[in-house]
């Protein structure tokens, strides 16, 4: 079986990295940034234009949704000093896009990754976070999975560096080998829906 898996705010591929090593997966990235030369480079709010591109390639049906998105807003928002700039609430625009997308396709497995910063902004729209990963907070459809990741590290604040704070948020290789290794466990599409071990 051949995976369709669209990696949606790939940044540096992170959340996808052993996907997209793994012969069985093919790989869509789509990020706003063309630095880090994603297969779709565009806005995730422009979500029907998104739509037709996929559609349009063929890709009208996805298996996985992988999506991380930018967790800055609710940082923004949780700094007072902030409030008179930015406002008391974070803009949600991308969730939703988010979660349009995923409503569309109706992959059987979708994860949506974040903080525990966005937690509290994410959860009346989603509700619960399914599984938390060290400080990777999990909503969405799949297998449960467990591994061992380092806390983030913020050793580089004061770096002049344009992408420190993309490297920062990325994703780490054991989670979504991980990942990756729960979803391919589930031999049928059938025995991963009757599966009573779902986050």
């Amino acid at each position: 079986m051949t995976y369709k898996v669209l990696d949606l705010f790939s940044g540096l591929g992170g959340f996808s990295s052993a996907f997209w090593d793994d012969p069985d997966c093919h790989v869509i990235r789509v990020d706003n940034n063309p630095e880090f030369d994603p297969t779709i480079c565009i806005d995730i709010n422009k979500v029907d234009e998104l739509i037709d591109i996929l559609v349009g390639w063929g890709h009208d049906k996805i298996d996985l949704i992988l999506a991380s998105p930018p967790c800055i807003e609710f940082y923004k928002v949780g700094a007072p000093w902030f409030e008179d700039y930015y406002g008391k609430e974070p803009d949600m625009s991308l969730l939703l896009s988010t979660m349009k997308i995923i409503n569309h396709f109706s992959p059987p497995i979708y994860v949506i990754e974040n903080t525990k910063s966005g937690k509290k902004w994410i959860e009346p729209h989603i509700g619960n976070i399914s599984h938390r990963i060290g400080p990777y907070f999990l909503w969405g459809h799949f297998p449960k999975f467990d591994c061992v990741v380092k806390n983030k590290s913020d050793g580089e604040a004061w770096s002049s560096d344009p992408l420190r704070s993309a490297k920062r948020a990325m994703i780490p290789y054991a989670l979504s080998k991980a990942l990756l290794d729960a979803v391919k466990n589930q031999t049928t599409l059938i025995e991963y829906l009757d599966y009573g071990g779902v986050c």
